[in-house]
């Protein structure tokens, strides 16, 4: 049987909060800063979540946020796939991908971008099965707690 992604609903904000705190746990990072309300604001605004349910819970996630690159046009950033362990290689990754490329082509959009920790060999295969390829010409930069708190505060 082919799964069933859907689009995120509010409602959905708790198990999406559950699985985030799993993909938290699973790579040893942090908890996650939002909380359900956070979530479910998060859901109203330009980023959108993919959810797989099965059995009456979600197993699967992947946020989508819109992307645009001058040279390449219109494109999406997908961003946290993740299916519960036990889930896993039933072709549930690869369902979300797909319905984030549809979104994506629905938008306009020509692309998905995604990133991979480079020790997360998991995540390597299961873009390069995807067909993605690596863009190892570009480091991505961060500005993030104090530095962009300086940064949003410069005059200018």
């Amino acid at each position: 049987m082919q799964p069933t992604v859907r689009s995120a609903a509010p409602g959905d904000a708790p198990e999406i909060l559950r699985l985030l705190k799993a993909l938290a746990k699973e790579r040893g990072k942090r908890a996650p800063v939002l909380d359900e309300a956070g979530i479910a604001a998060l859901l109203a605004g330009p980023v959108e979540c993919l959810v797989l349910p099965s059995g009456g819970r979600l197993v699967g996630i992947a946020f989508l946020s819109p992307g645009f690159d001058p040279l390449r046009g219109a494109g999406m950033h997908l961003e946290e796939v993740f299916v519960e362990p036990d889930q896993r290689r039933h072709g549930l990754g690869r369902a979300l991908a797909a319905a984030a490329a549809r979104r994506c082509r629905e938008r306009g959009g020509s692309w998905l971008e995604g990133r991979a920790g480079t020790g997360d060999s998991g995540a390597w295969a299961f873009g390069e099965h995807a067909g993605a390829k690596p863009l190892r010409l570009l480091a991505p930069m961060r500005i993030e707690g104090e530095a962009f708190e300086d940064l949003a505060d410069t005059a200018g």
